[in-house]
C-alpha cells in the first residue's frame, strides 16, 4: 500500500466512518510529530555544522567535508518535512470548509 492510501486510511479511521472533525485533530497530532521531528533535525545538522567546522580548523579536511555533507543533507531533508507540513496546514484548511 503507497503512503498516501495508507495515510487517507489513517485519517479516515480505517474501515469505520470517521468525521471531519476527528481527521482534523488527527492531522494536528501528526503534524506537532512532525514539528518535533524538524527539531531534532535541525538540532542535529547544528552538531555537524560545529563538528566540520571544529575538524576543518584542526587540519582534517576529509572529516570535516563529510560533516559538512551530513549537515546539509540532514538540512535539506528538515526543509522537505516543513514543506510537507505546510501542504497538511493547507489540507486542514481544505477540511474546515
Amino acid at each position: 500500500m503507497s503512503f498516501m492510501k495508507k495515510l487517507n486510511t489513517w485519517l479516515s479511521g480505517g474501515k469505520k466512518k470517521d468525521t471531519v472533525r476527528s481527521a482534523t485533530v488527527k492531522l494536528k497530532v501528526f503534524n506537532k510529530r512532525l514539528m518535533r521531528q524538524t527539531k531534532k533535525m535541525e538540532m542535529t545538522s547544528k552538531l555537524a555544522r560545529d563538528k566540520a567546522v571544529k575538524l576543518r580548523k584542526e587540519g582534517d579536511l576529509d572529516g570535516s567535508k563529510f560533516h559538512a555533507r551530513n549537515y546539509l543533507q540532514i538540512k535539506k531533508q528538515a526543509r522537505a518535512i516543513d514543506h510537507f507540513r505546510i501542504n497538511l496546514e493547507s489540507l486542514k484548511v481544505e477540511l474546515y470548509k
